[in-house]
């Protein structure tokens, strides 16, 4: 979809974005050798100057980032997939009224890691540095300002997908867990019926009593909040691209 996509370039928009594929023209390569019919012969060459710019820095995730809108940065997933986290925090409100992250979990598309407070979560920081891509669920108005909260100068990735608003594009609103259900995301039987209630009282469990297997439910919970982003975004990415130019370029 990146090389598809021409909303990075100044002054194009969705509308005229589409008025190009609608003139047969798909991808960056195809605008280099042909001109649109409703474009001047200026802006085209301006236009061509910025495609080349991009195809220079197809490498370089983090000038996509910028150039894009957040709504828009779904459009960079198949290009930098192999660089993204799955991530997802669990978090406790003290009596003070102060929230608190217990638990981030990130899945990388093969191996879940869990950072725990009052264990490891200070080796968070370090682990999310390599990615350069994180996909959540209500992450950007509540995961990522709760981590930014927590870690001062904390990293994060400059390509932010936010489940949440992507599925909108699609007229699919909801929590996570009901979400999975309508695409047929199954959970394992012992975790099944969890949600964010739960986790918080497990945690509180685990730290007033030290109970062990209410942090090892916990955990499980977590990662497959984690585990589960990766198939949902696997289908609203391929839904998305087919609602965008499927209708245009068949």
């Amino acid at each position: 979809m990146l090389l598809n996509t021409f909303i990075h370039i100044p002054t194009i928009g969705i509308k005229t974005e589409r008025l190009i594929w609608k003139q047969g023209i798909s991808n960056w390569y195809d605008f280099l050798k042909n001109k649109p019919d409703f474009m001047s012969h200026e802006k085209y060459l301006f236009c061509c100057e910025e495609i080349r710019e991009g195809i220079s820095n197809i490498s370089n995730p983090v000038y996509f980032a910028k150039k894009l809108p957040k709504s828009e940065h779904w459009r960079l997933y198949e290009a930098y997939s192999a660089l993204c986290a799955y991530l997802d925090i669990e978090t406790n409100s003290r009596e003070d009224n102060i929230v608190e992250v217990t638990v981030i979990g990130i899945y990388d598309g093969e191996n879940y890691t869990p950072f725990v407070s009052g264990k490891n979560l200070e080796e968070f920081e370090a682990f999310i540095s390599k990615f350069m891509l994180v996909v959540t669920f209500s992450g950007n108005t509540f995961d990522l300002p709760m981590l930014q909260k927590t870690f001062s100068n904390v990293y994060i990735p400059p390509i932010q997908i936010d489940l949440k608003y992507v599925l909108r594009k699609l007229g699919i609103r909801g929590g996570l867990k009901k979400v999975e259900e309508l695409f047929c995301i199954e959970r394992p039987p012992d975790i099944k019926g969890l949600n964010g209630y739960h986790a918080l009282l497990l945690w509180r469990q685990f730290e007033n009593n030290n109970d062990e297997s209410c942090l090892n439910l916990l955990i499980r919970y977590n990662e497959q909040d984690c585990i589960n982003l990766k198939p949902l975004m696997d289908a609203c990415f391929e839904r998305l691209k087919r609602l965008y130019i499927g209708d245009i370029f068949r």
